[in-house]
């Protein structure tokens, strides 16, 4: 026996829903649809922390908190389907990660990473915070990202 994900639209009972029209998403099926794509840079100017935390040398060094958000927007007035991810590795920020979903957490003693994003009725969000023992130089992180379309196709 195999497990289906499955969402009808709103006014059709999955249990009697036959008909692949009936559904917004269906995993046996191609169902799911998208209204956009894009993709977004966010770079992390290590210089540009907003706290810092005094290590205890020389197991801990000191560390330094970095945070950067970018947005979009998309004007829709309303609160869209939505997900973020970055598919090029990041390494060492995600370790060997090729591709992970936002929000992606990894946290260590001396390092950190969250790799978020939201959405309002008018924009995307895209935010990065690092904790690491560095305060200069830069990273970028490449989100990329599917707004899904509703029930309307709007």
């Amino acid at each position: 026996m195999s497990i289906i994900i499955a969402q009808t639209k709103p006014t059709i009972d999955i249990f009697e829903a036959f008909d692949i029209d009936d559904y917004n998403f269906h995993s046996g099926f191609d169902t799911l649809k998208y209204g956009a794509t894009g993709k977004v840079t966010v770079q992390v100017n290590y210089a540009d922390f907003f706290n810092f935390l005094p290590g205890s040398p020389p197991i801990i060094a000191d560390q330094w908190e970095h945070y950067k958000g970018v947005a979009i927007e998309h004007d829709l007035g309303y609160f869209p389907d939505f997900s973020g991810y970055v598919l090029d590795a990041l390494d060492p920020i995600t370790f060997g990660h090729n591709a992970v979903q936002a929000p992606f957490v990894l946290a260590f003693i001396a390092f950190g990473v969250l790799l978020s994003v939201f959405v309002d009725d008018e924009k995307l969000y895209f935010s990065v915070y690092i904790r690491n023992s560095s305060n200069s130089g830069t990273v970028d992180i490449e989100f990329s990202w599917r707004l899904f379309k509703n029930d309307l196709e709007l």
